[in-house]
């Protein structure tokens, strides 16, 4: 364009032509987002062609992390003390929200037709039925309103094995963890399942169920029993590993949150992938939080930091809401958590949420509002996006 407003389209069209198709590659590769992906790819036949290369969709998938679109929940959370039915929310993103209309996209609808949500992993969910079973369990992609039904298989030595878990792989092999390009998507997945023998007594207390899981990093699965051992399941070797959890002070403190501890110990206690094969274990610990690190390559957990929280959470609420639930020591319960943030509720009932940095440790009231006070679960957007070169 001209000082005088002329546009020129047919040199801007020239230009364009003159790049090589390196050049061309270098320049995209530096698209960080599946929206801007499919957005270049829809130019011409040529930008197409060069974005839906296998070999580009492994490099950019190397280059940049999946584009996180909100969190999914039911709406409520499938106690065995009480069930309160609320209805089906989405959190979008904020960059999610800002490029993409989120409510015709990746509506929440759907959840009205399952129970609960077992597991999420890259732009899959887990879902299960309304009729409290793990046959039939779904697995769904919002973004595309994909889904496929599975069946568990029995155990070869069935009879007296029950199906106690469900959980989401990628499907991808060493290298493609590597390289960044084992996100579960619809073409790319894998269920894992969990069984409990029944005749085996012996098994009771470390039960690897949907209570006792508390996250996913690096392709591998996590449980926590009562007993202080956490489990693994290497997402890429599936073999199991049995480590005793890091600091025993800080586990005894986490006993005293009965309550949750005794059902779901993914409201005290969470592992959250960190990328580049780093991760991080956040526990609740009384008034504190306790993280603690794994380094890349490194197969120790050691302790980070430890944040305290504060005794009551009345300094962070906004005017016109003081008159609700201060910070209780011994129901504190997380919502969900990410690599450098933990989202949680003062207490088992409080309708208020707070997020706390763990870089900065600054605590920062997040909303108002009972239907978040649940178990949420993050959902990217398909990274690489599908694409077929044009001929």
């Amino acid at each position: 364009m001209d000082l005088d407003g002329t546009t020129h389209d047919d040199d801007d069209d020239v230009k364009f032509e003159l790049l090589c198709d390196d050049l061309l590659e270098f320049i995209l590769l530096r698209l960080d987002s599946p929206i801007c992906l499919v957005r270049a790819a829809s130019v011409c036949k040529r930008w197409r062609h060069v974005i839906a290369d296998a070999g580009f969709l492994r490099r950019i998938c190397s280059l940049h992390r999946p584009t996180v679109a909100g969190l999914y929940s039911v709406g409520h959370q499938a106690s065995p003390i009480r069930e309160v039915k609320l209805r089906p929310i989405f959190i979008p993103s904020p960059s999610v929200a800002a490029a993409i209309d989120h409510r015709r996209h990746l509506s929440p609808v759907f959840l009205y037709m399952y129970r609960r949500i077992l597991d999420s992993c890259g732009s899959l969910l887990l879902l299960e039925p309304r009729l409290c079973t793990f046959q039939d369990i779904t697995v769904y992609e919002p973004f595309t309103r994909l889904y496929r039904l599975i069946n568990p298989p029995a155990p070869r030595e069935s009879g007296h094995c029950s199906v106690v878990g469900a959980y989401l792989l990628g499907g991808g092999d060493a290298d493609d963890e590597a390289a960044g390009c084992a996100a579960a998507s619809m073409s790319n997945f894998r269920v894992v399942c969990t069984f409990y023998d029944h005749h085996d007594r012996a098994a009771h207390a470390s039960v690897l169920d949907q209570r006792n899981f508390i996250g996913r990093a690096g392709g591998s699965l996590y449980w926590a029993t009562r007993d202080g051992k956490v489990h693994v399941l290497n997402g890429i070797t599936m073999e199991t590993s049995t480590f005793t959890f890091p600091d025993n002070e800080t586990w005894s403190s986490s006993l005293c949150l009965d309550i949750w501890l005794r059902y779901y110990h993914n409201r005290v206690l969470r592992v959250v992938d960190c990328g580049g094969g780093a991760a991080r274990m956040v526990c609740f610990a009384g008034l504190n939080l306790e993280v603690f690190s794994r380094p890349r390559g490194g197969e120790k957990w050691a302790p980070e930091k430890s944040v305290r929280l504060p005794e009551n959470t009345l300094q962070f609420v906004p005017e016109g809401l003081e008159g609700y639930y201060v910070f209780d020591s011994l129901f504190e319960t997380m919502v969900t958590a990410g690599a450098g943030f933990v989202v949680f509720a003062p207490s088992e009932d409080a309708p208020l949420l707070f997020q706390i940095d763990l870089e900065t440790e600054v605590v920062t009231f997040k909303l108002k509002d009972r239907r978040y006070n649940v178990p949420q679960f993050p959902c990217e957007l398909p990274w690489p996006p599908a694409l077929h070169a044009c001929v």
